[in-house]
């Protein structure tokens, strides 16, 4: 019992530690979130073999951008984002690593970036990003388009805290 206490105790003061900053990464990421007014989708890393399984980059591309669209946040173009500075890319990457028994480990990770000016250019900084991780049979891959929808939901959640409307109370004369 003493021992399960000070355990406890030990979380308690770690998470006291930790949640500040923690909150502090959240409202950085809310205030670089801000003022986008919409994402081009760009996946990577799925293998062509994956297609026989029902799982393809359209398909990915696909769920992200439906999602996206049906939480009402806009859905840019390559060339839309290329002029526009209140753009913002998502990123989705599948990394996966076959087991000698069939199953695949994977990774998925999805990116918010913007671009940030430096000089005549810009350089793309992260700022959001989300991942899951797991492992499934090949019959089983399609579940990673569920795993796409739920990080798009994830990011939607935080673009929309960003981006709530300021409403001003009415001037009294």
């Amino acid at each position: 019992m003493k021992m399960k206490m000070r355990t406890l105790f030990s979380s308690l003061v770690l998470w006291g530690l930790f949640a500040p900053a923690l909150d502090a990464a959240e409202d950085a990421h809310g205030k670089a979130l801000r003022g986008v007014a919409g994402y081009f989708v760009e996946v990577e890393g799925v293998h062509p073999d994956f297609a026989r399984y029902g799982l393809t980059t359209q398909d990915l591309r696909e769920r992200v951008t439906q999602t996206l669209i049906r939480s009402g946040v806009s859905t840019l173009t390559r060339e839309e984002i290329a002029d526009d500075a209140q753009g913002g890319r998502l990123l989705l990457s599948l990394r996966t690593n076959r087991e000698t028994m069939t199953f695949y480990f994977y990774g998925l990770a999805l990116r918010a970036e913007r671009e940030i000016p430096i000089g005549d250019g810009g350089l793309n900084q992260t700022v959001w990003s989300d991942t899951e991780i797991g492992v499934a049979k090949p019959f089983e891959l399609k579940r990673v388009l569920k795993l796409a929808e739920s990080l798009t939901e994830k990011l939607i959640e935080a673009h929309q805290r960003a981006n709530r409307p300021v409403v001003v109370g009415a001037l009294q004369p």
